[in-house]
């Protein structure tokens, strides 16, 4: 069973780009001429971590999207990360010929807490499991929840 089924997938793409912001922190730190091991370690737990959201995001948009809207969204969707993929090499070696390179890991950190904050903001958890809802509680029920409560029970599980 993946991670995603016990704290949902909403959830796992979160901490999956908190995870790679943080590491990316590591990375941008560890520019000394000691640290290659260290900055190789980072940047391959980056690589894990930022693989999360990649993974989960055709079954996000296969729970949000009606059938004749899903052609649409996976064809976006699959362009931005192709694009992401291409484009975030291609500019951090532009970028390291001028700035130092803990300098490019500072601008993959921002992207990284920046989809944090909008997955944090906007997203919903879009899986049901009906062997643990009932149609008797009240608590499943989004209206009876605050915003901010609805995002601490959809992100921080155990809650």
């Amino acid at each position: 069973m993946s991670v995603s089924t016990f704290i949902g997938s909403t959830s796992a793409i979160f901490w999956g780009l908190v995870m790679t912001a943080a590491l990316n922190i590591w990375a941008a730190e560890a520019d000394g001429p000691d640290d290659l091991i260290s900055l190789a370690v980072a940047r391959g737990l980056v690589d894990i971590f930022g693989q999360i959201s990649l993974v989960l995001t055709p079954g996000f948009i296969l729970n949000t999207f009606f059938l004749h809207q899903r052609g649409k969204a996976v064809a976006v969707s699959s362009t931005l990360s192709t694009l992401a993929t291409l484009m975030g090499p291609s500019s951090d070696g532009f970028q390291v010929q001028v700035l130092p390179r803990s300098e490019t890991f500072w601008w993959q950190f921002a992207g990284s807490a920046f989809a944090a904050v909008l997955v944090f903001a906007f997203i919903d958890e879009t899986a049901f499991n009906r062997e643990q809802s009932s149609a008797t509680t009240n608590d499943a029920s989004p209206i009876s929840r605050t915003w901010l409560r609805g995002r601490i029970a959809t992100f921080f599980p155990g809650n």
